[in-house]
């Protein structure tokens, strides 16, 4: 066998690995995304979809705190005002003062009504892989693992605007709600509500949603 010099190694190896990007970006491409919940969505993975949802929040504590000084309502959903995390953020398009909003507001978002009183720290969003319960939101003791239909991530927005992505080993009251810094339980579970997204709808005969 004739044996490869230096120069044909580091070409072999190059060669080598533009072939594994090239296969990882027709995968990513043909799958449309990073897959997190149901399935593959084209939001760029969970730091893009982690970002948009920052916006979203971002956008609404501005707005909000302007209604507030001139004695408008608040922005944040209440307990028993949406059916749905669609419906909600759907709304927010309609809004001529959340302009920020009208491009960001896609996701497969759950979302959390009743937050207008506790802290900065209290989880607004988050992805729809988890399923949250009001035995979590009481911090009784669950197996947070358990309720995620899949491998993970979650991504979280918080009330703040701050992002985080959680994997499925790291999931616990304490990531949740951000207790390792300075977050806690909420002040009242009985107010608050999930909402969660309504359903995708169903592709026509000829692959067309």
């Amino acid at each position: 066998m004739k044996e490869m010099k230096f120069g044909d190694l580091i070409l072999t190896a190059l060669a080598v690995v533009a072939a594994v990007w090239a296969v990882a970006f027709a995968v990513l491409s043909w799958g449309g995304g990073i897959v997190i919940g149901r399935e593959p969505y084209p939001y760029g993975g969970p730091t893009v979809l982690g970002n948009k949802g920052r916006t979203v929040v971002s956008a609404i504590r501005v707005v909000d705190k302007d209604r507030e000084a001139s004695g408008a309502g608040g922005l944040w959903p209440a307990k028993g005002a949406w059916a749905s995390s669609t419906d909600y953020l759907d709304h927010l398009l309609e809004l001529e003062d959340c302009a920020l909003c009208k491009s960001d507001v896609d996701g497969p978002w759950c979302c959390l009504a009743g937050i207008a009183g506790e802290d900065d720290s209290m989880p607004f969003l988050w992805t729809d892989n988890l399923e949250v319960t009001d035995a979590m939101l009481r911090g009784e003791d669950v197996d947070w693992g358990g309720q995620l239909r899949d491998e993970g991530p979650v991504v979280i927005v918080r009330k703040s605007g701050s992002m985080q992505i959680v994997k499925k080993k790291q999931l616990s009251a304490e990531t949740f709600f951000d207790m390792s810094w300075g977050g806690a339980l909420p002040r009242d579970p009985d107010a608050l509500e999930v909402l969660k997204p309504l359903p995708a709808p169903e592709p026509a005969g000829d692959g067309r949603p």
